[in-house]
């Protein structure tokens, strides 16, 4: 178990979460949540494994209580936590890259010139009959 060789002891709670099992089920719940969080309009591959590692070590290290007891418990909360991190990210992104498409598929809006709004010299003076 390398992802978290040097930062902590293996533990059951650490085995469990890091396990290929869990990290199937994550990708399945993440493209599941995006697809309904996109209004059931966008489907996703399966994302990387290593960055999804990345960003369970960084939750686990964060969040985990570490306790013997209730362990499914835990990865459930820890699970949770992972899985709004990364909807959220990767339905941003899917909005943006679709935003992108369309703007590159389109020709540019290219603007007027500058019109001058200054009322400078446009004033006649008036003489004052005094």
């Amino acid at each position: 178990m390398e992802e978290l060789k040097g930062i902590q002891y293996n533990t059951p709670l650490s085995k469990a979460f890091f396990s290929r099992e869990n990290i199937d089920a994550l990708q399945t719940n993440i493209r599941y949540n995006v697809w309904l969080s996109s209004g059931k309009k966008h489907i996703i591959g399966k994302q990387n494994d290593s960055e999804l590692v990345v960003i369970m070590r960084s939750i686990f290290l964060q969040n985990s209580k570490n306790r013997n007891s209730n362990i499914l418990s835990q990865i459930k909360d820890l699970n949770k936590i992972v899985l709004d991190y990364t909807v959220d990210k990767i339905v941003t992104q899917v909005k943006q890259y679709i935003s992108y498409k369309n703007d590159i598929s389109n020709p540019r809006q290219i603007m007027d010139h500058s019109v001058n709004t200054s009322i400078r010299g446009s004033r006649q003076l008036e003489q004052n009959p005094w």
